[in-house]
């Protein structure tokens, strides 16, 4: 159970930075990216030289980023041990003699599931082809700008412009949840680029900056906080001398659909895979959804609900810090969790911006709306599925509201099969053309409307 929780953190985007040490190298030489055959291990393993002569494991994805190395690694003869203590992980393999596959046994926490690494060859579809990412010379101007929000607080962007005298309509963009840069980058995608560069080309200016340091509902930003933030944005966007101040709206992903309703100033509303249910519900089933999309037995996914559904009510309890930490702690322990991992995961769900998350309704800002809004639900979004979403979301904005289903979109508006997030790194579209063309024309049509 300890690890069908942790796959879940995992698949929701979860990474731990830990210290590495250098591998003991004393057989085969396996330097490269790996993957794993089996599909309930998304993440790659990247193996390299360091300076010293030893070898440096890391646990990545397909962008092959280099902040979670393995805290212990040792090749000997055809034997690789790794091991990553934060995550309670281990993996045990034998090299095979041509060195092209690595047959072992992944471990983590109290349970064990068979685990075959081959390489990441460059026709793998893991390896990064990104070629909706806008290469130069480009048909519009690209700016970087700072503005500020709170005292103190001062945030940095990039705006596009089109081509031409103007004033154009604009959109300032907001991201999901965690510490994301202006471009919402996962995996080597960078969505906001895509769609900032997309809108340009279309007419429309678009304004996405860096989310303040702290951001998360485990961090030190709050939804008051990134609001204050998303409205500062608009200020500078209707600051713009090339930009129409009448013609501005928002564009919010996930965390920045609840954001948006919430900004005092905009013209018009997008919301792209935004939560309209309670949102200590949404956490609540979330977890359990990954593990059954993975193909986990039922049981399984039943224990996740239950430790889910507890820590998800001690957090927005009006229990105090102490006791709220108590019950979590009890529930994750309960599924296996210990040491470090279990600290960790008690930290994140007891700090006062998580508790404040989990108590949050969207409904309420949502019903408030009064501008035109435009609500983007992908019919293979595990995060936000549409079964709850869509009808929550028509309830709420009424007759002000136009909500689309796109088909077999996942939450981060790729195409996609099952939803999960193994699938972000393995395909090469960074944004659904359906759901480009839609947000265009949509957001064109609200701009030219009288």
């Amino acid at each position: 159970m300890r690890t069908v929780l942790a796959v879940g953190l995992i698949l929701a985007g979860a990474c731990l930075a830990v210290p590495g040490v250098s591998a003991q190298t004393e057989g085969a030489d396996i330097v490269g990216a790996w993957r794993a055959v089996e599909p309930y291990f998304p993440p790659t393993l990247l193996v390299e030289r360091g300076a010293d002569g030893d070898l440096v494991v890391y646990l990545t994805d397909a962008s092959q980023a280099r902040d979670n190395p393995f805290s212990e690694a040792a090749v000997r003869g055809d034997s690789l041990l790794l091991a990553l203590d934060r995550l309670s992980m281990t993996f045990r393999g034998r090299i095979s003699p041509d060195g092209e596959q690595i047959e072992g046994t992944f471990t983590q926490g109290d349970r064990s599931v068979p685990l075959t690494l081959v390489p990441a060859a460059a026709d793998d579809p893991t390896r990064l082809w990104r070629p909706q990412t806008p290469l130069p010379p480009l048909p519009y101007a690209s700016t970087d700008v700072t503005f500020a929000s709170d005292a103190g607080v001062e945030l940095s962007g990039t705006l596009t412009v089109p081509e031409g005298a103007g004033p154009f309509p604009g959109v300032v963009l907001l991201q999901g949840s965690g510490a994301t840069d202006r471009d919402a980058e996962i995996e080597g995608h960078r969505p906001f680029l895509v769609l900032a560069d997309h809108l340009a080309r279309h007419g429309v200016a678009a304004l996405r900056y860096d989310k303040r340091d702290g951001d998360g509902p485990a961090g030190g930003a709050r939804l008051d906080d990134l609001t204050r933030d998303a409205e500062a944005a608009l200020r500078a966007l209707r600051s713009q001398p090339t930009v129409d101040p009448a013609r501005v709206g928002v564009v919010g992903h996930s965390e920045g659909g609840l954001v948006a309703p919430r900004a005092a100033g905009a013209s018009f509303l997008v919301l792209l895979a935004a939560p309209a249910t309670p949102i200590g519900n949404a956490l609540a089933e979330q977890t359990p959804r990954l593990v059954a999309a993975t193909g986990a037995p039922a049981s399984e996914v039943d224990a996740a609900r239950s430790v889910m559904a507890e820590v998800v009510a001690a957090a927005r309890s009006d229990a105090d810090s102490a006791d709220a930490a108590r019950r979590v702690r009890a529930a994750f322990a309960g599924a296996g969790w210990s040491g470090e991992a279990l600290d960790g995961a008690v930290r994140a769900h007891t700090s006062r911006p998580y508790r404040d998350f989990v108590r949050y309704d969207p409904a309420p800002a949502l019903r408030a709306v009064r501008v035109p809004t435009l609500a983007v639900v992908g019919s293979a979004d595990l995060f936000t599925p549409p079964d709850a979403n869509e009808p929550a979301l028509r309830d709420a904005l009424g007759s002000r509201g136009t909500v689309v289903v796109v088909d077999g979109v996942n939450h981060w508006l790729q195409p996609a099969t099952t939803g999960l997030p193994d699938e972000i790194g393995r395909t090469e579209t960074t944004v659904a053309p359906a759901v480009l063309d839609l947000l265009t024309e949509w957001i064109t049509a609200q701009a030219t409307a009288e």
